[in-house]
């Protein structure tokens, strides 16, 4: 009976970090720039006029190939394969609701793709993270404080409701990591699992071209627990497909399977750049490392000074049972880190992938060093990066460079003091035509009821650690 209860709380805490997350991620509805535009111009070009060129729409980015007169996106192409089904549904749906308005045009071709590309697998991945996390801590309270720290107090909420895919190759990336973790940790390695990790593994490749590399590193770790090679083909089985997969779309967009958007940029200023090295990939920079790190404008451990409790967490993880996993953790941090700092054109979203990991790391570090006062320390640091996550994430900054109005993060604009602070349209301003920082007060008011709920869930949870 004890079991069951145990089973029911948990299910109970997961639901509730899903309902939380689709909630805070879902409130808002985000302006589309060229990153989002370019993803979203293939989805509709498939469903709307059955061709991989975004001819029709290429207009409104600059993140774009040209290849024999006619418009590509520059990016991967996985997450508007994912998107295009779901504006197709609801493509349709909108031709109940006629006439049209830029309201329902925004919902229809842009929120619900969003909605259930990125939104969605967002909050599940919440729920994989406290499940990862507990697995490690066997703690409920702290788990739930990493998960909540990682979901709503980092760049993941930022980019939690915008049609990019870093956040969700690195929730298929993770998701691929976890599966892998809990089916090694038997006796007998479950080859389906394997199967899945690498479908997800090879969705995540489809979706951002650097998983390729990083891929190396889940295929090294699976070898190391397996012992055995098997293991391996059935995890590179769904990767190679979807690799060919990509040079089948390559190769229909740019006569080569080999090339990709960036061979053919549109704009000049991205062709220079990306003609050098392989694609724009250089060798690591220790300027850039820096700027990633502990830079001010987009410094993860700066924007995020909780995450600097990821650096007792590699130490005392190298130490406990599950070192091989800690060790993982720490090596794809890194690696994210170096390749990215080898770009010309890099920002903190690129760390995505690597973040979960340090969040893992972080939250262990605060079990292991068991301090009330450090504890604190680490809850009310994650509570003023989620404020300012949520600022970040309901606003806009509107700056004035160089003779043109330029949109930004509010991180991006530290020091200007010539800024317009734009507040984004979110569900509240809609239904009741209000605006600026009351419209944030609803999802404050979730997260306080929140908190109080996962209170009530937890009182009685006794506290182990590993």
């Amino acid at each position: 009976m004890t079991g069951k209860l145990a089973k029911k709380k948990v299910y109970k805490i997961e639901l509730l970090i899903f309902v939380v997350l689709v909630i805070s991620y879902g409130y808002f509805f985000r302006k589309l720039d060229w990153n989002g535009s370019t993803r979203l111009d293939l989805a509709w070009s498939i469903v709307d006029n059955h061709s991989l060129s975004i001819d029709a729409y290429h207009e409104n980015t600059g993140d774009k190939a040209f290849y024999k007169g006619r418009f590509y996106t520059d990016k991967a192409p996985g997450i508007s394969f994912l998107g295009a089904p779901f504006y197709f549904i609801a493509s349709k749906i909108s031709m109940f609701f006629q006439p049209s308005s830029a309201l329902v045009d925004y919902i229809f071709k842009i929120y619900i793709p969003t909605f259930f590309v990125v939104i969605i697998p967002s909050a599940i991945m919440g729920v994989i993270f406290y499940r990862l996390t507990n697995l490690f801590l066997n703690n409920i309270s702290l788990s739930i404080l990493g998960t909540m720290s990682y979901s709503l107090g980092t760049i993941v909420f930022f980019y939690s409701n915008m049609f990019y895919a870093h956040h969700v190759a690195g929730f298929l990336f993770f998701t691929a990591f976890y599966i892998l973790v809990r089916s090694t940790n038997i006796k007998e390695v479950d080859k389906s699992k394997i199967f899945l990790s690498g479908t997800l593994l090879g969705l995540a490749i489809l979706c951002e071209y650097p998983m390729m590399l990083f891929a190396i590193f889940i295929f090294i770790y699976l070898f190391i627990v397996s012992k055995s090679i098997k293991p391996l083909a059935y995890l590179a089985l769904p990767v190679c497909l979807a690799i060919i997969i990509l040079c089948i779309y390559h190769y229909a967009c740019f006569d080569n399977p080999f090339k990709t958007g960036y061979n053919y940029e549109h704009l000049s200023y991205f062709a220079k750049h990306h003609a050098q090295g392989i694609s724009g990939i250089k060798l690591p920079k220790l300027s850039r490392i820096i700027k990633l790190t502990f830079g001010l404008k987009m410094g993860i451990f700066m924007m995020h000074p909780f995450l600097l409790f990821a650096f007792p967490g590699a130490y005392f993880g190298l130490k406990s049972k599950k070192k091989r996993e800690f060790l993982f953790f720490i090596i794809i941090s890194a690696a994210v880190v170096l390749f990215y700092s080898s770009f010309k054109f890099f920002a903190e979203r690129f760390l995505i992938t690597a973040i979960p990991f340090l969040c893992i790391l972080a939250i262990y570090g605060v079990a292991k060093l068991k301090s009330k006062i450090l504890t604190s320390i680490f809850t009310a640091l994650a509570g003023i990066s989620s404020i300012l996550m949520l600022f970040a994430t309901g606003t806009d900054v509107l700056t004035h460079q160089k003779d043109a109005m330029f949109y930004h993060n509010i991180f991006h604009c530290l020091g200007d003091s010539s800024i317009y602070i734009f507040f984004e349209a979110n569900l509240f301003s809609i239904l009741f035509e209000k605006t600026r920082m009351l419209t944030l007060i609803p999802i404050i008011a979730i997260w306080a009821i929140c908190m109080i709920v996962f209170r009530k869930i937890n009182r009685q949870t006794k506290k182990q650690i590993i």
